[in-house]
C-alpha cells in the first residue's frame, strides 16, 4: 500500500462557514453533501461520494423539466443550468419551473 496516501477521500474535511447538514457544498470545482454543521473551527465534513436527497429547481435559464439522468449544476441551487458547477446526476424528476426533493447521484 503507497505510503502517501493521506485518505481514501469518500469523507474529507474541508473549510466552509453557514454550512448545515445536508447542504450542497461547492468550493471551486469541489463538490460533496454536508455530513456536519460548521464547527466552531469553520470547517465541516462532508461526503464526496453517494446518492443524497437534495432540492433541485427545473430551470436551464427558463423553466425546464428535469429527468432520471439529466447532469445537474450548482449555481444558487441545483438545477439544469449549466452556467454553474457540475454537481451530479438526477435519479428522479422536477417538472419544468418547479422544485422538488429528489435523488442526486453525486459525481
Amino acid at each position: 500500500m503507497a505510503n502517501n496516501l493521506v485518505q481514501d477521500g469518500l469523507f474529507i474535511s474541508v473549510e466552509k462557514d453557514a454550512v448545515t447538514t445536508g447542504d450542497p457544498v461547492v468550493i471551486g470545482s469541489f463538490t460533496g453533501v454536508a455530513l456536519t454543521d460548521t464547527r466552531p473551527d469553520g470547517t465541516c465534513s462532508v461526503s464526496t461520494r453517494g446518492v443524497f436527497e437534495l432540492s433541485v429547481t427545473g430551470n436551464d435559464g427558463a423553466p425546464a423539466a428535469v429527468s432520471l439522468g439529466d447532469k445537474l449544476y450548482y449555481d444558487d441551487g441545483l438545477s439544469l443550468d449549466s452556467s454553474g458547477e457540475f454537481f451530479g446526476i438526477s435519479l428522479g424528476s422536477v417538472g419544468s419551473g418547479a422544485t422538488a426533493d429528489i435523488p442526486v447521484l453525486l459525481k
